[in-house]
């Protein structure tokens, strides 16, 4: 399931993500700033992502399908103990908030 959704993404996409940041960074620095422009990039950016979580939500209900009652338990079990544990990162703007 993980390479399938990993080829979804990153089939050429790491790439494309650089250059939006990229613009995004430009449109920011601008000196005549565009807030029109900057919005349809990150509208761009959303549908884009909004079309690969469904597509990855998809593969993963259907394998979840698939699954007996048991390996759903077991699932959801290694699902709870992975985001119990997993220490939270740092936002944008420097604060866990």
């Amino acid at each position: 399931l993980r390479n399938a959704m990993q080829k979804t993404h990153d089939s050429g996409r790491r790439g494309q993500r650089n250059k939006e940041t990229a613009a995004i960074a430009e449109a920011l620095r601008a000196e005549a700033f565009d807030p029109v422009a900057l919005e349809k990039m990150l509208t761009d950016q959303r549908e884009q992502r909004a079309a690969w979580t469904t597509a990855t939500q998809m593969l993963w209900l259907s394998r979840v399908k698939a699954m007996s009652l048991e390996e759903r338990h077991a699932y959801a079990d290694r699902l709870s103990s992975y985001t119990m544990s997993k220490p939270r990162r740092k936002g944008w703007f420097g604060s866990n908030k």
